[in-house]
């Protein structure tokens, strides 16, 4: 997660891969994101047990990653309704762990696990507007439709608010110049 450039190179590939299968990989990326979201959400609210949350943060930020490189590569891949569901799917509760990270920064320490974990979540908020979100998308509304019906955010502009919002968040909490740097790339 330090090399930034051999970590990007390793997650080109992933999407070409993953999707050859995706129903049966999905399952298996949602089987481990899982009970990792409800560990960090526990880890959170009990808040002393910093070897658990780094060892859960770092777990998570490779999922992320993953999971950004996976939408990012659908705009080269052939599309369906069941792909594009699955994409909502992961979407949707990236989404939600972000929100929980979020609530979390205005009192967070940054840690060297902290900051990779808000580095995936830019990796993957760069990747999913850039595929899904803006006047570059071109994508049907088939993923919107799902992450309305896990999160309850209506359409392109309430996600694009959920971005900005993002961005503002980071600029005002974080002091990392890579998680800044990072930041001010998603558009």
């Amino acid at each position: 997660l330090d090399e930034e450039d051999h970590l990007q190179e390793q997650l080109e590939t992933l999407p070409y891969i993953i999707r050859c299968a995706y129903p049966q990989m999905n399952q298996q990326i949602q089987g481990l994101l899982n009970p990792l979201a409800v560990e960090f959400r526990n880890l959170i609210s009990q808040g002393s047990d910093r070897e658990n949350l780094a060892r859960v943060e770092g777990n998570l930020a490779w999922l992320i990653y993953i999971i950004g490189a996976i939408l990012g590569g659908r705009l080269h891949m052939c599309s369906s309704t069941e792909s594009e569901n699955l994409d909502g799917d992961l979407a949707s509760s990236v989404l939600q762990l972000q929100d929980i990270h979020n609530q979390r920064l205005p009192n967070l320490k940054p840690t060297e696990h902290s900051i990779h974990l808000e580095r995936a979540f830019l990796s993957f908020t760069f990747q999913f507007r850039h595929v899904y979100v803006g006047d570059k998308s071109g994508v049907g509304s088939l993923i919107l439709t799902r992450i309305s019906e896990n999160l309850n955010i209506q359409g392109a502009e309430q996600l694009m608010e959920h971005v900005v919002r993002k961005i503002i968040t980071n600029l005002n909490y974080w002091s990392d110049p890579g998680v800044i740097k990072q930041t001010l790339e998603i558009f």
